[in-house]
């Protein structure tokens, strides 16, 4: 740019103002000093002859329509980073240009192929046990005879007409009792199921009866209620607390100077009206974003200007760092940089003439040569050969002795031996052995399917002192749902305290403090452009699909003569073996017969049949005590020594109860080992008392499953002692 003016000199280098005076400026009525008026204009008649010795001096004024073409034809980065990612051949390379001109797109079998199905000792031709005489002897591994007798003599798997009687006498499984009969019926408790009585309140503390559902509708609508108001208002996005622009960073009009570091503008995206008087190059606009940073970090900014009669000129912009921290600093701006045209771009991705010098080794051809090999056909379709093309036959895969005689199989023998039905266990035995008795009598700890309190039915329920608890299968106490009011009552006083939070607290949008022009987009610069322009290192990664040769390998050919001569070999050359024509599993030895094997399976005396089964498996099983067995600790988590964490099976009931010292927050984190025959069904929730609550502020939840040990879910807790007292049933 051509200056058609003298740059005016002011000698007089003044004083410079406090930072204090630049921030808050001249107040109404206040005469600056001379000293002011000097500095400032010494400070204007040096940048300008900076600008002056710096500033390209081509002539380049333009009109608004021209700097609106300019930047609808500036080459974005995004576009710039497409071609430069693109891997699918833009350019066009050919074979030609890769020096692979004479290769035809035809697929050949590679020397390495050739080797490979040569030295191939995994049949690979599939030779079948037909081809090498032996259809009629199936792959099967058979039963010996010793095998055989081994079972027969079997008495653990077999019973005698003795056992059949004394188990067929025992008490059935489908008997009854009248309630009368029924001892020590529990009452409920946080710590066990049981009957209770009910409570209609939503103030009472109290944690040994059972709230109504009346009293815990109360509490649920109560907080449903304020939830609702809650939600409405965080998802109102029309800006209800009135953030102004001024909130997020539009600065004063000509409060910038161009040079001003990247430490003097605030973090994030900010824009600003800028003038001549502050060393721009003319009126314009400047958008900068910051990043965000305790310490040290980086900005980018964009200059759009006009000259005086508002004609544009082209858009620049600049990379710069500042550092912050404990010692702040100053940083520093990049050159000016223009932008790549569209023009300078589409001209790259039109070259069709190879402009990265692509070679064969960069599309993966490197050792391709310009010769006649055995074509794929071929050499495929001798490895596809099905027909014994070797002519393989059963004594060269080591089967020279087996004739075609039908066995009992392995497997019709190992069906019947593993027969759970007619055979039984050591532990079935046992089992059925320790039945009980038809004259019994139960405590209740010993009855099954007594009902649960549900919403559909009636039972017997225990009681649950939380209310951060899931559970649809037990009874709240009227503390918790006071716990529940109180925290409702308690979200109603945040909702108003939110109400009143001018801050920003729903992130307020740019286009919603009227700013929605103002982009922060990236360009490629010209260097990014000229880099990749020149670069030959095949930037695009053009495969050999793409220059016309997706059938040819990078690897040397077998010739047709080692291929003829692989095909006339009758002489076994893959090694065939038994295994690969399906028969691993023939033995040379003697076998159970059919007819020996089908007289055993038949035997109804020393088997049984699945109805016996299942009616012995019916009977009323003796009841089984424990004891008390001591829990093996985990993750910091300690016992009381006084009363240590434990538990006990009594029938399909497991107890359990002692103390612990428990650590911080635990969440995840397993207390005790549980061993699997003490696990429920399905999980449980652990009821558990906490000593130290702190006003209420404090929770834990615990839970069992049939694959889970006792396991902390949720903890608010610190170090704390905790009580259990649970109960649950097995089975």
């Amino acid at each position: 740019m051509v200056l058609k003016n003298n740059i005016p000199e002011w000698k007089n280098e003044g004083i410079e103002p406090s930072e204090n005076l630049k921030v808050e400026g001249h107040k109404a009525g206040v005469k600056p000093p001379a000293s002011l008026f000097n500095w400032f204009w010494y400070r204007v008649s040096e940048l300008m002859k900076e600008v002056k010795e710096r500033v390209y001096t081509k002539d380049e004024t333009y009109t608004q329509d021209e700097v609106n073409s300019e930047l609808e034809k500036k080459a974005e980065k995004s576009l710039f980073e497409n071609h430069t990612s693109n891997k699918n051949n833009p350019h066009g390379v050919d074979k030609i240009q890769v020096g692979l001109n004479n290769v035809d797109n035809i697929k050949q079998a590679t020397k390495m192929e050739f080797d490979s199905h040569s030295n191939n000792k995994s049949n690979p031709h599939a030779i079948s046990k037909v081809q090498i005489g032996l259809s009629n002897v199936d792959n099967i591994q058979q039963a010996t005879k010793i095998e055989f007798k081994a079972h027969n003599a079997d008495t653990t798997k077999h019973i005698t007409s003795i056992e059949r009687s004394n188990w067929n006498s025992k008490a059935t499984g489908n008997h009854a009792h009248n309630f009368s009969e029924i001892n020590n019926v529990p009452s409920a408790s946080t710590a066990l199921s049981g009957i209770t009585k009910l409570t209609d309140s939503v103030s009472s503390t109290d944690i040994v009866t059972a709230a109504t559902p009346k009293s815990v509708k109360i509490a649920y609508d109560t907080a449903k209620a304020c939830k609702a108001a809650l939600t409405a208002h965080i998802v109102n996005k029309s800006n209800p607390h009135n953030v102004t622009s001024e909130q997020i960073n539009t600065l004063p009009i000509y409060s910038k100077k161009s040079t001003d570091d990247p430490s003097q503008y605030p973090m994030g995206l900010s824009q600003v009206m800028v003038q001549a008087a502050q060393g721009w190059d003319s009126y314009g606009q400047v958008v900068t974003f910051k990043s965000y940073s305790s310490s040290d970090g980086g900005a980018y900014q964009q200059y759009v200007p006009y000259d005086s009669s508002m004609g544009g000129t082209k858009i620049k912009f600049r990379i710069g760092s500042y550092i912050g921290g404990t010692n702040p600093g100053r940083g520093g701006w990049s050159e000016w940089q223009s932008y790549t045209t569209i023009t300078d771009f589409e001209n790259h991705t039109s070259n069709k003439n190879n402009p990265h010098s692509v070679d064969k080794i960069q599309v993966g051809l490197s050792n391709v040569d310009n010769s006649k090999q055995a074509t794929k056909i071929e050499f495929d379709s001798h490895v596809t050969s099905k027909t014994n093309p070797h002519s393989v036959t059963k004594v060269q895969v080591g089967l020279s002795n087996v004739d075609n005689i039908q066995q009992a199989t392995k497997a019709e023998f190992n069906s019947h031996n593993t027969d759970t039905t007619k055979h039984i266990t050591d532990t079935e035995r046992i089992n059925w052995n320790s039945k009980a008795t038809g004259d019994h009598s139960h405590n209740f700890s010993e009855i099954k399917n007594v009902p649960s309190a549900s919403s559909s039915i009636s039972g017997i329920t225990r009681l649950v002192d939380s209310v951060v608890s899931s559970d649809i299968s037990s009874a709240a106490t009227p503390k918790s749902v006071k716990s529940a009011y109180d925290a409702a009552k308690y979200s109603e006083a945040q909702l108003n305290t939110h109400s009143l939070d001018k801050d920003n607290p729903h992130s307020v949008t740019k286009a919603q403090v009227g700013m929605s022009n103002v982009d922060n987009v990236q360009q490629a610069t010209k260097v990014e452009f000229t880099a990749h322009s020149t670069n030959k290192s095949n930037p695009h990664a053009v495969t050999k699909a793409q220059v016309g040769l997706s059938n040819v390998d990078n690897s040397q050919q077998a010739t047709k003569v080692e291929f003829t001569a692989h095909i006339s070999n009758v002489s076994n050359p893959h090694s065939v073996t038994k295994e690969q024509v399906g028969l691993s599993n023939v033995d040379n030895s003697q076998q159970a017969t059919k007819v020996e094997f089908n007289s055993h399976a038949m035997d109804t005396t020393k088997h049984i049949t699945a109805a016996e089964r299942n009616s012995w498996n019916a009977k009323q099983p003796a009841v089984t005590d424990t004891g008390w067995v001591n829990l093996v600790m985990q993750n910091g988590y300690t016992a009381l020594t006084a009363n240590p964490l434990k538990i006990r099976k009594i029938g399909n009931i497991v107890h359990l109860c002692g103390m612990i010292n428990a650590p911080g927050s635990t969440n995840g984190k397993t207390i005790a080992l549980i061993p699997a025959m003490f696990r429920p069904s399905q999980d449980e929730n652990i009821d558990a008392i906490l000593a130290y609550n702190n006003a209420g502020t404090q929770y834990a939840s615990f839970v069992t499953g049939p694959s889970m040990d006792l396991t902390c879910i949720y903890s608010t807790m610190n170090s704390n002692i905790v009580a259990f007292n649970g109960t649950w049933f097995v089975g």
